[in-house]
Order: C-alpha cells, then structure tokens, then sequence
C-alpha cells in the first residue's frame, strides 16, 4: 500500500473540472452539516428543557463536531478525516443508546 493513502487526500473540490458527481458531493455535504447542526440544536434545546443528564451536552457537541467534520468534506477527503468521522459516529451511536435509553426509554426511535 502506497503511504501517501494516508497522508494526501482522496478527494478534492474542483480538481475534477466540473465533474457533476463532485457538484452534488460537494453541496450534499454544505447540507447534512447543516441537518447535524440542527440536530444539535434540539439535543441542547431538551437539555435546557429537562436536564436529565449533562451528557446531552456532549451529545450536541458531537453533532456539531460531526457536521465541522462534513463542512471540511466539503473541500477535501481524506484518510484522517474519515477515520475521525468514523470515531465521531460511534461516539454518537453510543451517546443515543445511553441517553435513549436512560432517560427516553418512551421516545419513538428511528
């Protein structure tokens, strides 16, 4: 394996002249940071609303830090940004498990 997989990165805006895929790539990615921002939003507004663990606070910054990590995206990927999405995400799957099922147990889960 060649070691500049790692370091250079694997994707980036406007090196591929206008190519359409890299067009949608490109705003899909400006629109689902912004949808994880919004979902932060409500994650702090039931924190404020029932303050039944500080752990939603870190919930909510891991969606903002999830939508950071695709604002990036949106000019380049690579090897260190997919592996800290990754992180992110699990980070995120198990924050939802542990308060959903704390505090939410009732909640409808999609």
């Amino acid at each position: 394996m060649n070691s500049t997989w790692f370091i250079e990165p694997w994707w980036v805006y406007g090196e591929t002249d206008g190519a359409i895929i890299s067009e949608i790539y490109h705003w899909f990615n400006i629109s689902e940071g912004c949808i994880w921002l919004i979902c932060s939003m409500f994650v702090f507004v039931r924190y404020i609303k029932y303050r039944n663990s500080f752990m939603e606070v870190f919930y909510a910054t891991a969606f903002i830090t999830f939508a950071v990590s695709d604002f990036i995206e949106v000019q380049q990927m690579s090897f260190w940004l997919a592996a800290a999405k990754s992180a992110n995400l699990i980070i995120l799957i198990y924050l939802r498990y542990t308060l959903h099922t704390r505090y939410y147990p009732t909640a409808k889960s999609i």
